[in-house]
């Protein structure tokens, strides 16, 4: 655990807000140490885009 939190990049409030907007939902707890240690927002939104799950919100989205 003390490996993750040297290595925080992003806060925990920046982590909410980019799984907010295009997820609509907050990033799991178990996943908040991992995620914060990404490089910069800018890879997290990469990441985020680039998921299973976006791509499956987005279809949903634009069928509705």
């Amino acid at each position: 655990m003390f490996d993750y939190l040297d290595k925080h990049l992003l806060t925990q409030q920046e982590m909410i807000w980019m799984f907010r907007l295009p997820l609509g939902r907050d990033t799991a707890e178990k996943n908040m140490l991992a995620l914060q240690t990404s490089p910069s927002l800018n890879a997290l939104e990469r990441m985020i885009l680039g998921s299973p799950e976006y791509t499956s919100r987005r279809r949903t989205l634009r069928v509705v």
